[in-house]
C-alpha cells in the first residue's frame, strides 16, 4: 500500500490549528466522520513510520480518546458513514449512467440524421 504523505502550506496548517478535535467531536455534521477518521487512522497507523516522539504521543492520545467512545456509539457513527458513502457512490454511478445514456442517444441521433 502506498503510504505517501504530503506537506501542507503553513497557511492551511494555521487555519487547521484554529479547529480542535473537541469541536469536531461535538459538532453534529462532523462527529461521525471524525470518529471514523480516528478509528481508520489508528487501524492503519502501522503503515507509517513515526518521524518523532510527538507523533507517537499523538497516536497514544488518539487511541485513548477513541477507546473512551462507547462501542455502540462508534458503531452507529460508522453505520452512518458507511451508508452516506454508499449513497453517494450510488448517486454518482446513476449520474454517470444517465450521462452515458444521454451521450449515446445524442451520438445515435447524429448518426441517424446523416
Amino acid at each position: 500500500m502506498d503510504t505517501e504523505t504530503f506537506e501542507f502550506s503553513e497557511k492551511l496548517l494555521g487555519w487547521a490549528k484554529e479547529i480542535t478535535l473537541a469541536e469536531l467531536l461535538d459538532t453534529p455534521f462532523t462527529q461521525a466522520w471524525t470518529v471514523s477518521m480516528l478509528s481508520n487512522a489508528l487501524f492503519s497507523c502501522d503503515d507509517f513510520t513515526h518521524p518523532d516522539v510527538d507523533s507517537e504521543k499523538l497516536q497514544f492520545s488518539l487511541h485513548r480518546i477513541s477507546m473512551k467512545i462507547k462501542a455502540n456509539q462508534r458503531m452507529k457513527l460508522f453505520n452512518y458513514c458507511s451508508s452516506a458513502v454508499s449513497a453517494r457512490r450510488q448517486a454518482r454511478l446513476e449520474t454517470e449512467v444517465v450521462y452515458h445514456d444521454a451521450r449515446m442517444a445524442a451520438e445515435n441521433s447524429k448518426e441517424s440524421a446523416q
